[in-house]
């Protein structure tokens, strides 16, 4: 504890000294210099300037150490989700609790990233359906199913089909929308996703949320989306690799299906 408030009181000495102090300090050694020849007027100059420069350089310090922290968050989430992987490719055995884990984490690190909800739904070629996974981030009151044949189910597939490329929405009640769906009433700005393990579609990546024009392309880059779209997608191929019979990752309590799939419009 000791240590902690020391280094607060450092940090706020250092913060003083590197934004407060150097403007009226610049003044008055500017001022000072008007009074002053040759060498020490040469110097006063110079002090000047590094004295202006100090705030700039200061913020920049401080937005460089803000990227590194969060790298290095990033790196330490993500960490676990390579060593899940890992143990599910030489213990399949272990496939489908390894799977449950890493899209847990998956979900929350994405949904925390971007500031919205993220839904996974897994594809089922042969009932063509999707069936849903799990939910982050937001309120869990979305269709357990869209099944074949219905208007959801065409849009999503249409959506799932382009790989790599999603479909940013910024708000699906506007009749020139891109993709005119909403996963549930009120939620209005919607990427969709395709989610494959290599040529192999797996399922679809939904990140949603209430206000239009909330996940443009410059907060939620099309690389991004794919990245984990794709790791979703891999994911769900380990699953199906514990074998044909291996039972499927239960979705959440209490949801039932749709009936035809079709979501209430946001």
């Amino acid at each position: 504890m000791a240590d902690a408030k020391s280094n607060s009181k450092k940090h706020t000495m250092l913060f003083f000294a590197s934004t407060v102090l150097p403007p009226p300090a610049a003044v008055i050694t500017g001022w000072i210099a008007k009074d002053h020849d040759g060498l020490a007027k040469a110097a006063l100059i110079a002090l000047t300037a590094v004295l202006a420069m100090l705030p700039p350089l200061w913020g920049f310090w401080l937005k460089r150490k803000a990227r590194l922290e969060e790298r290095l968050r990033q790196e330490a989430l993500l960490a676990p989700i390579i060593d899940h992987m890992s143990e599910s490719l030489t213990n399949p055995a272990k496939s489908i609790e390894n799977v449950a884990k890493i899209q847990e984490r998956l979900g929350a690190l994405l949904s925390g990233n971007v500031g919205a909800r993220c839904t996974f739904y897994a594809y089922d070629k042969e009932e063509e359906r999707f069936s849903l996974v799990d939910v982050w981030g937001g309120a869990k009151d979305v269709p357990a199913t869209f099944e074949k044949n219905s208007d959801a189910y065409r849009k999503l597939k249409y959506a799932m089909d382009r790989k790599s490329d999603p479909i940013y929405t910024g708000d699906n009640q506007d009749p020139d929308a891109n993709l005119s769906f909403a996963l549930t009433s009120g939620h209005r700005s919607t990427i969709v996703s395709g989610s494959f393990a290599g040529d192999e579609i797996m399922g679809l990546l939904i990140i949603d949320a209430p206000k239009p024009g909330c996940l443009p392309r410059s907060k939620v880059p099309p690389t991004y989306v794919w990245v984990y779209a794709s790791l979703f997608g891999f994911s769900r191929a380990l699953a199906l690799r514990a074998g044909p019979n291996s039972p499927e990752i239960p979705p959440q309590a209490g949801l039932t299906p749709s009936g035809d799939g079709s979501p209430s419009r946001g």
